[in-house]
C-alpha cells in the first residue's frame, strides 16, 4: 500500500478554511466577552488543523503540479482556491498575536499577501467561468467575495483602511452581481418561480452540499462591515447600514437552510458515503454565525445572544463532524493511499487494458462520478505503471462537484 498527495481532494480546502475560521470565531467571542486567554486554546488548535489541511494540499501542487492543473481546469473546482485565499488571510490574521513573538508586521505582510492572491485567483476564475461558459452558482461566492474577509483580517495587523474598505466595496459589487442569479438557479424548481415544486427537478449542478455557501457572501460582507465601518457616516448611519446588512445575513441564512432541507436526500447521501465534498458547509455556517457575533457585539440583547450560540453550535459541531471525517479518511482510508489491484488477464492482457486508459492529464474536469459510473485512475511513474479502479467518491479523485 504506497502513498501518495495526488489523491488529496481539492475539497480539503473546505474543511481547512472551515476551522479557520472557526479559529477567528472564537478570536471574535473572546473579544466580545473579554475572555481571549481562555478561548486562546481553541485558537490554536483550529488555527493548526487548518494548517495541516492545508499544507496537505499544496504538498499535491508541489509534487503533483498535474493533477493541480486538473483542479484548476473547471469552475467547480477551481472556486475552491477562493476559499484556500480566504484561508490564508485569516491564517495570517493570528501571526501579529503577542504569543507568537514574531516580528512586527509580519500580519500586515501576510494578510496583503492573502489579498493579493484573492485577487489574483478571482481573475482566474473569472476567466475559467468564461471560457466553460459557467453561470453564477453558489460556490461562486468562495472566489468572487472572498476579497471581502480582508476587512476583517487587516484590522488586527493595522491595515490601512482605505485598503480595506475598498476591498469590501469591491465585494459588495460582487455579491449584488452574482447573488441574484444564483439564487434563481437554486430555487428556481420552487412553484413560486414557475417550476413544479419537485425535489427531483433539482439541477445536478447545485443538488450538492456546496449550496450551502449561498448564505456565505451577505455573512461575509456584514462582517467585513462591523469589523471596518466607514467612520466617515454618522453613528446613526453606520448602525442604518450594519442592520441591512445583518438581515441580509440572516435572510440568506434561512433560505440556505430551506435549500439544504429540500435537498436533504443528497445532503444525506455525501454524509453515508463520507464525502469529502462536505467540506463546503463548514465554513459558509462559521461566517454566519461571525456575522452574528459582530452584530451582537453592537446591539447586545438577550435575543441577539442566543441566536449568536445557536449558531455557533451548529457551525462548530458541523465543522468538528466535518473534520473527523477528513481525518478517518486520512488516517484508515484511502484518500492518501494507493491501493494495491491486480488486473485479471495474462500479461499482454493487462498491457492493452492499460494503453486504453486515459492519462490522468486526460482527464475531463468537472467529470460527475454518477454520470461516468466507477472512473478509472491512472498514474505512471517512470516505466512502471499501475492501473486501479478508481471506486472511491469523486472528490477523493480527480472529479468535481
Amino acid at each position: 500500500m504506497a502513498w501518495t498527495l495526488e489523491k488529496v481532494p481539492f475539497a480539503i480546502q473546505g474543511i481547512a478554511l472551515g476551522n479557520a475560521g472557526l479559529a477567528g470565531l472564537f478570536v471574535l467571542l473572546g473579544n466580545v466577552y473579554h475572555r481571549d486567554d481562555e478561548y486562546i486554546f481553541a485558537v490554536y488548535v483550529f488555527a493548526l488543523i487548518s494548517i495541516f489541511f492545508t499544507v496537505l494540499y499544496l504538498g499535491k501542487v508541489v509534487c503533483h503540479p498535474t493533477a493541480f492543473k486538473v483542479d484548476a481546469a473547471a469552475a467547480n473546482t477551481a472556486f475552491t482556491f477562493g476559499g484556500m485565499a480566504i484561508n490564508l488571510s485569516l491564517l495570517a490574521s493570528f501571526l501579529d498575536r503577542p504569543q507568537l513573538g514574531l516580528p512586527n508586521g509580519s500580519g500586515l505582510v501576510a494578510v496583503s499577501f492573502a489579498a493579493v492572491f484573492q485577487l489574483v485567483q478571482e481573475g482566474w476564475f473569472l476567466y475559467i467561468c468564461y471560457i466553460t461558459k459557467s453561470g453564477p452558482q453558489p460556490y461562486w461566492n468562495a472566489a468572487v467575495v472572498s476579497v471581502a474577509i480582508t476587512p476583517i483580517t487587516g484590522v488586527p495587523v493595522d491595515m490601512p483602511e482605505w485598503i480595506r474598505h475598498t476591498l469590501w466595496f469591491v465585494g459588495l459589487a460582487s455579491m449584488a452581481v452574482t447573488l441574484p442569479v444564483q439564487s434563481y438557479s437554486v430555487f428556481k424548481h420552487h412553484r413560486i418561480f414557475g417550476g413544479t415544486g419537485n425535489a427531483d427537478d433539482i439541477p445536478k449542478l447545485n443538488n450538492h452540499p456546496s449550496v450551502a455557501i449561498m448564505q456565505a457572501t451577505a455573512s461575509i460582507v456584514c462582517s467585513g462591515w462591523h469589523a471596518s465601518p466607514v467612520r466617515a457616516l454618522s453613528d446613526s448611519m453606520q448602525d442604518a447600514v450594519g442592520d441591512v446588512l445583518f438581515a441580509a445575513s440572516i435572510t440568506l441564512f434561512l433560505l440556505t437552510m430551506i435549500a439544504v432541507v429540500v435537498r436533504r436526500k443528497a445532503i444525506y447521501g455525501a454524509i453515508k458515503t463520507q464525502n469529502p465534498a462536505l467540506s463546503a458547509m463548514t465554513f459558509p455556517f462559521v461566517i454566519t454565525a461571525t456575522s452574528a457575533a459582530f452584530y451582537y457585539k453592537r446591539v447586545r440583547g438577550d435575543v441577539m445572544e442566543v441566536v449568536v450560540w445557536i449558531l455557533f453550535g451548529l457551525c462548530s459541531t458541523l465543522v468538528i463532524s466535518v473534520t473527523l471525517i477528513y481525518f478517518k479518511l486520512i488516517l484508515f482510508g484511502d484518500m492518501l493511499r494507493v491501493p494495491d489491484v491486480e488486473l485479471e488477464g495474462g500479461a499482454s492482457e493487462k498491457k492493452s487494458k492499460i494503453d486504453a486508459l486515459p492519462e490522468v492529464s486526460e482527464m475531463k474536469p468537472g467529470l460527475l462520478l454518477d454520470e461516468a459510473g466507477p472512473y478509472v485512475y491512472v498514474t505512471a511513474r517512470n516505466e512502471f505503471i499501475s492501473a486501479l479502479q478508481c471506486t472511491i467518491p469523486a472528490p477523493q479523485c480527480c472529479s468535481a462537484v
